[in-house]
């Protein structure tokens, strides 16, 4: 809250808090999500910084594969809420450009019962299961082991993360949230241990940034240099991807697991029948159908540690992806390479996209990252973004750190979710493996 001007004419720090103050760190779609979530609650101010190098990230090269399943049952219930909730707003099926082609999960074992049924209390009727025989006979899918089990998907397919989060960036500016384009320099979080902070005035608060003063004392506050200015904060969120570790390091702050790995796919023209966007977790390839006669294809990559601003194509893995489509679908033809995409994302331990606070007394319980969550994290942040939200507000109602459920999922809510209008989705003939 501004200060006011007393009788007197002498300037004070008005007692009552002003709403929270959160800058949010990153523009990809992790960041841009959180920050749009946020935005919708009345009682915070959110400023969303996108980097120097917006646009240059893994959300801006994701392939952008959308399903409900995935082994983890955290990761799958995530990934379903995220899918119900994009097929269920026409407003976010056309911001990402979302289209249902179906999706195959091969797996070399059955999946947990559970699964199934979670999958389809969200999308009924979406998914079935087909052995190795079926996947064949409908999908010349070959040298698959006797025991492959295939979780086929009618609601599901691809989006654009890259236009979904400038979607959502044109609506966070066409609602007034600041957003900067520049390069955070420094933090420094008062009452933070070594990393210091400062105190204003005799009452120990300062004022700052558009929504004015806050109190000081043990509440403190985050200072982020950002190019030249100097903003403060209640709590900054760092979701920057694969330069979250970078970022932290650089500020004295522990990187608590982070780090960087390769991202690589090619877009080819093909010849013969297309599956509709598939994992085979059997050997890790990964594909879905573009647009004409072209098939998007990539295996994990083993290349960790990579520079962000410098991730380039390996031509040992361009032959691998090669050899492993011809093994997996013999009928389809690779016509030539279009084009190779690479970019490096930032990856934890645990795999998911999630908000945890930086441990240390240097973050004094007001900085958290939001990465780390993979190549694949794309299409379920829609639901960990809202998990993080209520996870933020949760903490600042209880003036303590965030509480964090078991699944990601379980609060299910949809902070500012556009309603559910007639919905137009693509039919495609290749879910039949035509």
């Amino acid at each position: 809250m501004a200060p006011r001007v007393s009788s007197t004419g002498t300037p004070r720090i008005e007692e009552a808090r002003s709403a929270m103050r959160v800058c949010i760190v990153g523009g990809g779609i992790a960041g841009t999500l959180l920050a749009w979530r946020l935005a919708k609650r009345p009682e915070v101010d959110v400023h969303l910084v996108l980097g120097e190098r917006y646009g240059q990230d893994a959300t801006g090269a994701s392939g952008g594969l959308v399903r409900a399943f995935e082994p983890d049952e955290a990761s799958c219930l995530a990934a379903a809420d995220a899918l119900a909730e994009l097929r269920g707003s026409a407003t976010l099926a056309r911001w990402s450009g979302y289209r249902e082609v179906g999706s195959l999960y091969v797996a070399d074992r059955p999946p947990a019962a559970r699964l199934l049924a979670e999958i389809d209390a969200r999308l009924p009727g979406s998914a079935v299961l087909l052995d190795a025989v079926e996947l064949r006979r409908r999908f010349g899918m070959a040298g698959l082991p006797g025991t492959a089990v295939g979780v086929l998907e009618r609601h599901a397919g691809y989006f654009s993360p890259d236009r979904l989060r400038l979607n959502a960036q044109c609506d966070l500016l066409a609602g007034g949230v600041p957003l900067t384009v520049g390069r955070l320099r420094r933090l420094r979080v008062d009452g933070g241990g070594p990393t210091g902070g400062t105190t204003g005035g005799p009452t120990g608060g300062t004022t700052g940034g558009p929504t004015g003063g806050t109190t000081g004392g043990t509440t403190g506050a985050v200072t982020c240099e950002i190019g030249r200015k100097q903003l403060r904060f209640d709590v900054v969120v760092l979701a920057a991807g694969t330069w979250t570790e970078r970022l932290l390091v650089r500020n004295g702050l522990p990187a608590h697991g982070l780090r960087t790995k390769l991202i690589q796919y090619g877009l080819y023209q093909v010849d013969g029948p297309r599956p509709p966007a598939f994992v085979d977790d059997t050997s890790g390839l990964y594909g879905r159908p573009g647009d004409g006669d072209t098939m998007l294809l990539g295996l994990p990559s083993k290349r960790w540690n990579v520079d962000p601003e410098r991730p380039s194509p390996q031509r040992a893995a361009a032959a691998a992806v090669q050899d492993a489509a011809a093994r997996l679908l013999p009928a389809m033809r690779l016509v030539r390479r279009i084009r190779a995409t690479a970019a490096a994302d930032a990856y934890l331990p645990q795999g998911r996209l999630a908000l945890r606070p930086v441990p240390g007394p240097q973050a004094n319980g007001r900085l958290y990252t939001f990465t780390g969550g993979s190549g694949g994290a794309a299409k379920a942040a829609l639901a960990t973004s809202a998990v993080a939200a209520a996870e933020l507000l949760a903490g600042a109602r209880a003036g303590a750190r965030p509480h964090r459920p078991d699944l990601p999922g379980a609060p299910n809510v949809a902070f500012g979710a556009p309603s559910a209008t007639n919905v137009t989705f693509v039919a495609s003939a290749t879910l039949n493996g035509a």
